[in-house]
C-alpha cells in the first residue's frame, strides 16, 4: 500500500512542476517585465546591448516567485502526508519543498542564460 502510495505522491508531483514550469514561464515572459525598470531594457531609445542587469532583475523576482510556489508546495505536502498518515510528514514535505526549489531555480538560472546568451 506504501509503494501505491508514494508512486501517486511521485506523479502528482511531476505534474505540478510540469504545471508549475508554465506558469513560471507564462510570468516570467508576461507578467515580470512589468516590475522592471525600463532603464534596465532600453537605452537611449534602442534595446540595451547589455542586458545583464534586466536578466538579474527578472532572475530576483522568478527566485521570489519559486520560493513561493515551494513554500506553498510544503503546506500541501505537508497536508497530504498527514492524511496518507505517515510518518514524520513535515520531513518530506521539507525535503520534497527543498527539491522543487532546487529544481526550479537551476532551470530557471539555465534557461535565462541561455536565453540572454549571445551564443
Amino acid at each position: 500500500m506504501k509503494t501505491l502510495q508514494w508512486n501517486i505522491y511521485s506523479s502528482y508531483n511531476l505534474l505540478v512542476l510540469v504545471f508549475i514550469l508554465w506558469v513560471l514561464l507564462y510570468l516570467n515572459t508576461y507578467i515580470n517585465p512589468i516590475f522592471i525598470p525600463s532603464d534596465f531594457r532600453w537605452e537611449n531609445g534602442r534595446l540595451r546591448e547589455d542586458m545583464t542587469y534586466f536578466m538579474l532583475a527578472q532572475f530576483v523576482i522568478l527566485t521570489l516567485e519559486i520560493a513561493f510556489i515551494s513554500l506553498l508546495g510544503f503546506w500541501i505536502n505537508r497536508s497530504v502526508f498527514k492524511r496518507m498518515n505517515m510518518n514524520e510528514p513535515k520531513k518530506y514535505a521539507k525535503w520534497t519543498s527543498i527539491v522543487l526549489f532546487l529544481v526550479l531555480t537551476i532551470f530557471s538560472a539555465y534557461s535565462l542564460l541561455k536565453f540572454y546568451s549571445r551564443l
